[in-house]
């Protein structure tokens, strides 16, 4: 067996804040942030929401205000708006606290 180690890491520093790769799962059970995928090198976010009319990333958008306790007007959608992979940008955030506030550091 191998083990397989992200290459890329999902949280990267910009001017301004974080670069977050993430990968949505929609019509989950539950809406939570799940683990770093190691194959895709995302953090794996679970949305009860169906992918339509937007819907599935208004309900990503809520969560990381949510678990990250920062304004809406701090997040965006920089690419993948139509897709499962998305980045997103965190501004004001940084890697490392980013990680902190999603249970993700040590």
């Amino acid at each position: 067996m191998v083990d397989v180690v992200c290459q890329s890491n999902p949280f990267q520093a910009s001017l301004t804040g974080t670069l977050l790769n993430v990968w949505v799962s929609p019509n989950s059970n539950q809406s939570a942030v799940g683990e770093i995928d190691v194959w895709r090198c995302r953090l794996t976010i679970c949305v009860k929401s169906a992918p339509s009319n937007g819907r599935a990333n208004e309900e990503l958008m809520d969560l990381m205000v949510k678990e990250l306790g920062i304004k809406s007007e701090s997040i965006k959608i920089i690419s993948g708006l139509k897709s499962r992979a998305k980045t997103l940008h965190l501004d004001g955030l940084e890697p490392d606290v980013t990680r902190l506030r999603l249970g993700l550091g040590d």
